[in-house]
């Protein structure tokens, strides 16, 4: 799974799609913490939150138009 990050990630700063450096810190995961129930399905539970409206939705959507099959579109 690393590798499959660290290739995304300088194919990301190979395209120049971002001005600004890419600064992710890929880590070997160790602990996980689920968050409390009322995150769960956020969206749907909460669709006039303005958050939701005005970045969650359209952050979603403009993903769902980029990745196909488990590659974003060049």
């Amino acid at each position: 799974m690393q590798k499959i990050i660290e290739d995304e990630i300088k194919r990301l700063k190979d395209s120049k799609k971002y001005s600004s450096k890419i600064v992710t810190e890929v880590k070997p995961f160790t602990k996980f913490y689920p968050a409390e129930d009322y995150h769960q399905e956020y969206i749907l539970h909460y669709p006039d939150n303005p958050y939701v409206q005005h970045v969650s939705i359209r952050d979603f959507e403009r993903f769902k138009a980029e990745f196909k099959e488990g590659k974003f579109k060049s």
